[in-house]
């Protein structure tokens, strides 16, 4: 086999009716699950420091999807970046560090999930509303690109925003969030202590509220007349509201710092919120 693992975890579901009268209802079911991982075994042959940080890795005795990165050190006085060694030593190049050198952050993938459902009945409406979350793991950030492009390339595709805040004289690197100088043709060696630098890791948890129904049954002396049974009416909303832990408001259901080729990934096409009107109908 290529590999083993072991899989730990457990699911609850609670239910509880909170209001129940003549008129009134209102029912709740919180779903809970963790599910932790853990690599026992494995047959790897990329075993680089580029290999490490180029995607989220699986690696033994760390859950699956792991990322690494580099130990960020900082700008030097031309705006190159540096980083540290695990013993401390300053160092301006990948080449000049190791495997052990690396940082791990955590998993890619949340080993926690819940969701919270309501239900609630008011004579002839009736509201539903569910929360989702899912949290534990982590993800890369947007990163400012390091502008190595030569001059005669123009830069003609599309960047983000953070491109415009990059060191421009001495002084400069003395801005812990700024990124490194125009560097034309640097290598990937130096690239990659600015894209895998540990100050670009985030916790990736987020809440969103998934869907609102609202839904109102016609009174059945109103439907008497046309021959009809029953006849209801349903609004509904999906991806009404999102929270994410990470500070630059990233969806991390789209965005791709986390999945294969995390270096230097896009922050991907929000969900957009949806509107539904139906009607149900029985003769």
């Amino acid at each position: 086999n290529y590999g083993s693992m072991r899989n730990r975890g457990g699911d609850i579901t609670l239910t509880s009716t909170n209001v129940n009268t003549r008129n009134q209802r209102w029912n709740t079911t919180l779903n809970f699950n963790y599910n932790k991982n853990e690599l026992t075994r494995l047959d790897v042959s990329a075993n680089t420091v580029f290999d490490y940080l180029f995607e989220s890795q699986n690696r033994v005795g760390k859950p699956m999807n792991a990322l690494y990165s580099i130990r960020y050190a900082g700008l030097d006085e031309k705006g190159k970046p540096l980083a540290y060694t695990k013993d401390g030593k300053i160092v301006n190049s990948t080449q000049q560090l190791t495997v052990e050198d690396l940082v791990y952050n955590g998993t890619a993938t949340p080993p926690y999930s819940a969701s919270l459902l309501n239900t609630l009945q008011y004579k002839g409406f009736d509201l539903f509303f569910m929360f989702t979350y899912y949290g534990g793991h982590v993800m890369r950030d947007v990163v400012s690109p390091y502008l190595t492009k030569f001059p005669e390339l123009n830069y003609t595709i599309n960047m983000d925003r953070l491109a415009l805040n990059y060191w421009k004289k001495p002084g400069d690197e003395k801005n812990p969030g700024i990124a490194p100088a125009y560097n034309s043709g640097a290598s990937s060696s130096t690239i990659l202590l600015w894209d895998a630098a540990d100050k670009h890791i985030s916790k990736a948890d987020y809440i969103k509220l998934r869907d609102v129904t609202l839904g109102y049954n016609i009174p059945e002396q109103l439907l008497r007349k046309c021959y009809i049974k029953r006849m209801k009416v349903n609004f509904q909303v999906q991806n009404v509201w999102r929270w994410s832990a990470n500070g630059q408001g990233l969806d991390p259901e789209v965005w791709t710092g986390y999945d294969k080729y995390a270096i230097n990934a896009i922050r991907g096409d929000l969900v957009p919120t949806s509107y539904t009107v139906g009607v149900n109908v029985n003769f």
